[in-house]
């Protein structure tokens, strides 16, 4: 139901990405899903194409532009802490935009039609994450990862690491239905105000 309603956003998203620079509209992301399993995550692409890591997009390019970044102490500590840039300048115009609006995970709707993702839960991780987790991972592995999750309403990318690993491990010892509900309808407010994004 929710991929039909916000079919008409999806295509003229998809078509903004598409226009702005050349290459694949949808960026695949490997992650670690319930019980280790490795799946592909969803999102528009918001790099330049030969930005994006990857084999099937930037591959070597990429991740030597990766490198340079990382050369920039600032950068290095930045990326540590949030594994995320919040001035990238691998991000285009329309990336750019759809970060601020957090439109560039909504084809992550399709991995909840696909059964890889939960409309809410942990954040889904990489395998270079699994060692934040400590001796929890295992609890984090039982848990199907989730488009939004308890961290996404608490600050988002002004958290630290190890604030996102504490609200994920809280949800999950604290989990009930309602909570859900709490955190769909918390989710929407924060996106409406936009705070915390990148």
């Amino acid at each position: 139901m929710s991929l039909i309603v916000g079919a008409p956003l999806l295509v003229a998203v998809a078509v903004a990405v598409k226009i702005d620079s050349r290459g694949p509209v949808l960026y695949r992301h490997r992650r670690v899903g319930v019980g280790g399993k490795p799946i592909d995550v969803f999102k528009f692409r918001t790099m330049r194409r030969e930005a994006c890591r990857g084999d099937r997009y930037g591959g070597e390019t990429a991740e030597d532009e990766f490198t340079r970044l990382m050369a920039d102490p600032d950068r290095a500590a930045e990326f540590a802490t949030t594994y995320k840039l919040e001035r990238d300048p691998r991000v285009t115009r329309v990336g750019n935009l759809l970060r601020k609006l957090s439109l560039d995970e909504l084809p992550q709707l399709l991995n909840v039609v696909t059964g890889d993702l939960s409309l809410v839960g942990p954040r889904p991780i990489t395998d270079d994450e699994l060692s934040r987790y400590g001796e929890e991972i295992d609890s984090l592995l039982n848990i199907r990862p989730g488009v939004t999750g308890y961290w996404q309403i608490n600050g988002r990318s002004r958290l630290s690491y190890e604030d996102r690993v504490r609200l994920d491990l809280s949800y999950i010892s604290s989990w009930s239905a309602g909570l859900d509900l709490q955190i769909l309808a918390k989710t929407v407010r924060v996106l409406l105000s936009r705070r915390g994004a990148v």
